[in-house]
């Protein structure tokens, strides 16, 4: 109860950041200053077209079966999300997780910089959950967790697979270290999660005698035992990583797709699995909502070495379809909201 209760405070001290209007105002001008810095970069280049995005629609044999198959992927991370909530021991049908899931997406796609729909999603399935809110946060983190992982992965196996995808450019030292790094840490962490029994543990211990001395790092111990409780559910994780690198591995098909309703009908198909979930990585970057502007870039700079320059118009489609999906969890909100 303990946990529960510390990890409460935190999601709601989290949720309820207070900063002056001034402040917030400042915090996105600056961010919109700089998407519009990006914007300005990409189109002088003529890598990003509205014309060229807006021709995908002329091939809907292409675009229509990709963005359906990336409506799909949704069901799949809430699948994903309810394994973990059930090893928590947290009770959840399939399809009020999946609603709430929605919710989660409307408010990512819709709200930027710190606002998160994670604490929305702790909030809804807390309602049916009482207590259990320390619980729900920890697997909403390693659901994230497991998604990072299933990018670094396929990225990595991308890359190991065939080394000439960017043998040959000033990238490839840069990316081979990023992924090397980023591989080791998930295999480490997976590792250590598994075989470090906690009576051992010195991370814990750590955050134990951090706690004795400041209390308010209690949220963060917390936290961390949170994401301990997965130790003795590895079936699970397991079950959802793999789960993670199988849509992973669609998100790539469909941008491949996108690439072919553009006109792109030359790309090769390896480095897609590459640079996209690169691309994607970066997309991580809280600027404005769905990864706008980072996400163009990434793209746009990726797709560039392997031949294409419509990696930015690529990124559009993607972040139009995670608008839909938005806006479906939109109404999802609206008709099922308990409280303000």
């Amino acid at each position: 109860m303990q946990t529960s209760t510390s990890v409460d405070s935190v999601v709601v001290d989290s949720s309820s950041e207070k900063r002056s209007p001034v402040t917030k105002i400042l915090s996105f001008g600056i961010k919109l200053g700089l998407v519009a810095a990006i914007f300005a970069f990409l189109w002088s280049r003529g890598l990003v077209s509205i014309s060229a995005t807006l021709s995908a629609f002329s091939r809907p044999e292409t675009l229509i079966p990709a963005m359906s198959l990336l409506g799909f992927m949704t069901g799949l991370a809430t699948l994903r999300w309810q394994w973990l909530l059930q090893a928590q021991g947290v009770q959840a049908p399939f399809f009020q997780t999946l609603k709430v899931n929605l919710i989660g997406t409307f408010f990512n796609t819709a709200l930027p910089g710190a606002v998160s729909g994670d604490f929305v999603k702790v909030f809804y399935i807390a309602q049916n959950a009482p207590g259990r809110r320390g619980q729900i946060f920890g697997s909403i983190l390693f659901d994230r967790i497991l998604g990072l992982s299933g990018l670094i992965l396929v990225a990595a196996a991308a890359l190991w697979g065939d080394w000439s995808l960017v043998r040959g450019t000033g990238a490839l030292p840069a990316i081979r270290l990023t992924l090397a790094l980023g591989a080791f840490g998930v295999l480490s962490f997976f590792s250590y999660l598994f075989w470090m029994p906690s009576s051992h543990d010195p991370i814990e211990k750590v955050l134990l005698r951090l706690v004795g001395w400041k209390p308010r790092a209690q949220g963060l111990a917390n936290i961390y035992v949170g994401v301990r409780a997965y130790q003795n559910r590895k079936l699970a994780v397991l079950m959802g990583l793999s789960l993670s690198i199988l849509i992973h591995l669609c998100v790539c098909w469909c941008c491949l797709q996108f690439a072919y309703a553009l006109g792109e009908q030359g790309l090769s198909v390896s480095p897609v699995f590459l640079f996209v979930p690169l691309g994607l990585l970066v997309t991580a970057v809280p600027l404005l909502p769905g990864g706008i502007g980072t996400g163009h870039a990434a793209f746009s700079w990726g797709f560039h070495i392997i031949g294409s320059d419509r990696g930015a118009d690529i990124f559009s489609l993607l972040f139009m379809t995670n608008l839909l999906i938005g806006i479906v969890g939109s109404i999802v909100y609206v008709s099922h909201r308990k409280k303000a």
